[in-house]
């Protein structure tokens, strides 16, 4: 399914990649200009103490309803393990936040689906992102949608304290060529883009290199 505005639930692994592969398969057969992000967030709340990652925001100018809202949510969740011989009781969490949780990559869903970039299909599809839990795969129609998804993926980035790993993924823009110099954004060049992500490990806001993928380049998805 897709991760739309109308549905925006996560979709079974095998789902995402045969929508990905409709998706790339659509814009081949019919000659339909296609821009694709894969997105590889980098993160750690998955294994600190909840009351580190109070502290780690706090430091960073978090605000204070923020840092209660993370608190309440998952200072007493608990857990059951699916087990060979049932279901375990009721074990508390004592650390990490589970992926796709308010402080993580869900922000940037809601904001993609709302900056207009999609991948418009020969059936008139909108298509703006597939994705399972943090692995997503960001869609537009040419390379001219490249710059509000950049946007979109920044802005959710320094709203969650979630980084980006820019250098294990690529951009494909099958009119990259065709469209750059009518763009004039001095983000874009020959070999990639410019952009700005929140730095998990030192703090604030740095600027980053999205390379540019050949249409020949191999890709991962869902790793």
């Amino acid at each position: 399914r897709l991760l739309t505005p109308d549905f925006f639930r996560w979709p079974p692994p095998s789902a995402v990649l045969y929508m990905d592969t409709l998706v790339c398969e659509d814009s081949s057969r019919h000659q339909l200009p296609l821009l694709r992000v894969p997105a590889d967030f980098e993160k750690f709340f998955n294994t600190l103490q909840l009351p580190l990652i109070d502290a780690m925001q706090q430091g960073r100018g978090f605000p204070d309803a923020v840092r209660r809202l993370h608190q309440a949510l998952f200072a007493p969740a608990r857990v059951c393990l699916d087990t060979r011989v049932g279901l375990t009781s009721p074990l508390p969490v004592t650390r990490g936040l589970p992926q796709g949780a308010v402080s993580s990559p869900e922000l940037s869903r809601g904001i993609r689906a709302s900056d207009g970039a999609a991948y418009h299909s020969s059936g008139g599809r909108r298509v703006i992102a597939a994705g399972y839990v943090d692995d997503i795969e960001h869609y537009g129609s040419g390379l001219r949608d490249l710059p509000a998804i950049l946007n979109s993926l920044a802005l959710g980035s320094r709203a969650t304290g979630v980084g980006y790993a820019w250098s294990k993924f690529s951009a494909f823009a099958s009119d990259w060529d065709a469209v750059l110099a009518q763009l004039n954004d001095p983000r874009l060049s020959h070999n990639g883009a410019s952009v700005s992500s929140w730095d998990i490990w030192k703090g604030g806001v740095r600027n980053f290199t999205l390379p540019r993928a050949a249409a020949d380049t191999e890709d991962k998805i869902l790793g």
